[in-house]
């Protein structure tokens, strides 16, 4: 029995590091999009200012922006997520037999709802990142350039 409690202690450890490896991949994807948004969107952003946007406007804007994306998102990713798992779940618990350990497996969807939680940071922090381009635009330079 103390060797079971061994290998569900070190699960759980793997299931964490699994949890912060996808957080830091996550939010460098995130970053990354986010930056490459806001490069195409420069000359938009570049008017927002010589019209007297100002900067902390233009964040608010852009944050909103993102958060109105996301929030939906992750609600129908934690919506998916607990129906695909379910439907594993009764796949893998009937496809086993008495033989084997059947695990009691509960999916709680506070858990879910405060891992996916976890990413509206993420996705905050990636955007003000990848916003501080914005704070940096030269007006004349980008408006005297050719809007792609």
């Amino acid at each position: 029995m103390d060797g079971w409690m061994r290998l569900l202690d070190e699960f759980i450890v793997f299931v964490r590091m699994i949890l912060m490896m996808s957080i830091a991949i996550s939010f460098i994807i995130l970053l990354s999009i986010n930056t490459m948004d806001i490069l195409e969107r420069k000359y938009e952003l570049a008017i927002l200012k010589a019209v007297g946007y100002t900067r902390r406007e233009i964040m608010g804007a852009l944050l909103l922006e993102s958060l109105l994306v996301a929030t939906p998102s992750i609600g129908l990713g934690i919506i998916l997520g607990h129906v695909v798992s379910e439907i594993l779940l009764r796949i893998f618990t009937t496809a086993t037999t008495e033989e084997f350990i059947l695990l009691s497996t509960t999916i709680y969807s506070w858990k879910a709802i405060g891992i996916a939680l976890i990413f509206i940071p993420t996705i905050i922090l990636a955007k003000l990142l990848s916003i501080r381009y914005v704070l940096r635009l030269n007006i004349a330079e980008v408006l005297k350039e050719e809007p792609s």
